[in-house]
């Protein structure tokens, strides 16, 4: 299938939209090069951790209401952290105690700013009635 392509010789386009929105479509394309994405748990990830500032993997699965699952979290929390939306750091363990000690994610500021400007947007389109067809 072929893309359809805007012509806006003498004012007319032909990609089947109207023109103001092709004119801002390159702006929206642009804007999300430049912002980070995340996916569906990354966000709940880092809205978590905004929320409560510092989490441990399986307190993060508990407070999501069944969003995060344990089989998984760890393997985003990892990829996060490659990202640079998330830091960690050991808890120490207790003298006398046995096991590996758990690690705590924090969100970075990028992640804050990045999930900030995803909520600013949202607020702005849900807020903006749709064209009526007609």
């Amino acid at each position: 299938m072929a893309r359809k392509r805007a012509d806006f010789t003498a004012g007319k386009y032909t990609a089947g939209f109207p023109p103001d929105l092709l004119i801002v479509r390159p702006i929206i394309i642009d804007l999300r090069e430049q912002l980070p994405s995340f996916s569906a748990t990354e966000r709940t990830i880092i809205e978590l951790l905004v929320e409560h500032d510092e989490l441990f993997g399986l307190q993060m699965v508990e407070r999501s209401g069944g969003r995060l699952k344990r089989g998984t979290v760890y393997v985003t929390l990892g990829r996060m952290q490659e990202k640079g939306f998330l830091e960690s750091r050991q808890e120490p363990l207790p003298a006398g105690a046995i096991g590996l000690p758990r690690r705590l994610y924090r969100p970075t500021a990028v992640a804050r700013r990045a999930l900030a400007a995803w909520q600013a947007a949202e607020r702005i389109y849900l807020a903006t009635p749709l064209p009526s067809r007609g």
